[in-house]
């Protein structure tokens, strides 16, 4: 668990990327108000992708959303949850994403690219295994109300379908380098 202390206004990233961060808050805010029908919402998480090289402050970022909310948030690393037998990855989700829908803990998975590559054809069982991971964490995402964020620096090898499940990508650019 990381307490976060730093601000979206105290992230030197540009007023697009500050923007984008606040709509991700207003976002959450608004699954979390009374009356917001979940029964009838199949995606009830707030699913984003923070994505730069490492060292550029997606960490910081996560930070200021869950202190913006006033929430834990809580650092995983996908490696450490990965089972090659499934229904101990889905059982080591679900309890993470259990967690934090009931205590509203922001979910952070740093390096996720580690796992979130490209899905790949089926030629041995480790590209199988791999492949249900990726649809395990991406049913957990859209399944419970929380927000997750996910990091990566290699956006470009997340493949179309799983690009789709996120409501934000934040391209967080070299500074100097032009936004995308």
């Amino acid at each position: 668990m990381v307490l976060p202390k730093t601000k979206i206004d105290d992230l030197v990233f540009s007023k697009y990327e500050k923007q984008l961060l606040k709509k991700i808050v207003e976002q959450f805010r608004a699954l979390k108000k009374p009356g917001f029908d979940l029964d009838h919402d199949r995606k009830k998480g707030v699913k984003t992708l923070f994505s730069g090289t490492n060292q550029i402050g997606k960490t910081l970022a996560a930070e200021a959303l869950a202190n913006e909310l006033q929430l834990d948030l809580f650092r995983i690393y996908l490696s450490a949850f990965i089972n090659k037998y499934n229904d101990e990855t889905e059982k080591n989700l679900r309890s993470i994403f259990e967690a934090a829908e009931k205590g509203g803990d922001v979910l952070f998975f740093d390096e996720a690219d580690a796992l979130f590559g490209k899905r790949t054809e089926v030629s041995n069982s480790h590209d199988r295994y791999r492949n249900i991971d990726v649809n395990i964490l991406l049913e957990k995402m859209e399944e419970f109300r929380v927000l997750c964020i996910l990091a990566t620096d290699k956006e470009k090898c997340i493949d179309a379908a799983s690009m789709r499940r996120f409501n934000f990508i934040v391209n967080f650019p070299f500074p100097g380098d032009p936004p995308k």
